[in-house]
């Protein structure tokens, strides 16, 4: 009976970003539409995140169904979103209302058919919460580390032949053959980004116990097929958001 409260008692989320309205999320504010959209499940339910004596605001999810790793790259569908993701990690676009793609952390898609390109440039103010700032760089490693490392690599950048960086804060998706699938990836798992300054420093094991992404809470602690606890960052990039909390 005390599993199935807590599994009943799901989600909490001040920011508003893991609530599902039709296939999208409420409006973020900066960024456009939350993230959210996708393949993302509404199956869950809200309760009010709570501010603890020191005025920081927590959160608290229980567990549906347990992942093995918290690194954004080897997460594989909604199921993982639905009950935590979402917190942590945030993509580059997102999916609206009519199913078109929406802004996110990138700023625009530019779309070259002819040429089988697409090009990703990215906002210039979202910042991972180790302090680390997502730039072209770090958005390369992302791509050709979810290419190479992800179990869903196939599915979305099966047809990727290479990324080049071209500028401080774009990136160019060079096909071998043309998928119209690609900014609807860009909405899910293999848009979702994770800070290379933390994997740089601390290894690839660490970031399968750590998440360290853009979004705007802090794993705190995790309890295996238990629940998971969370703190608001202070330093969240999307400040018109965070205002709302």
């Amino acid at each position: 009976m005390r599993r199935m409260v807590t599994k009943m008692l799901v989600l909490t989320l001040a920011l508003g970003l893991c609530a599902c309205k039709g296939s999208s999320g409420p409006d973020a504010g900066a960024g456009g539409e939350s993230p959210g959209g996708g393949d993302q499940p509404g199956n869950v339910s809200e309760a009010p995140a709570k501010a603890g004596d020191d005025g920081e605001v927590s959160l608290t999810i229980g567990t549906w169904s347990e992942v093995a790793n918290t690194a954004a790259w080897l997460l594989r569908s909604g199921q993982d979103k639905a009950e935590w993701v979402w917190t942590i990690y945030e993509p580059l676009f997102t999916v609206g209302e009519d199913g078109e793609v929406v802004p996110y952390l990138a700023k625009e898609l530019v779309t070259n058919a002819e040429d089988k390109t697409y090009t990703v440039i990215l906002r210039e103010d979202v910042m991972f919460s180790d302090g680390s700032k997502l730039d072209g760089d770090v958005l390369l490693w992302n791509f050709e580390n979810f290419k190479e490392n992800s179990t869903m690599s196939s599915t979305h950048f099966g047809s990727v032949d290479h990324f080049e960086k071209t500028g401080d804060n774009t990136v160019v998706i060079h096909m071998k053959d043309w998928s119209s699938q690609i900014p609807y990836s860009l909405c899910s798992v293999a848009g979702l980004m994770y800070s290379k300054k933390a994997f740089d420093e601390n290894g690839y094991d660490y970031c399968t116990q750590n998440a360290v992404g853009t979004g705007p809470y802090l794993l705190e602690n995790w309890e295996m097929d238990a629940s998971k606890e969370f703190r608001l960052r202070e330093d969240y990039w999307n400040k018109e958001k965070q205002a709302q909390v």
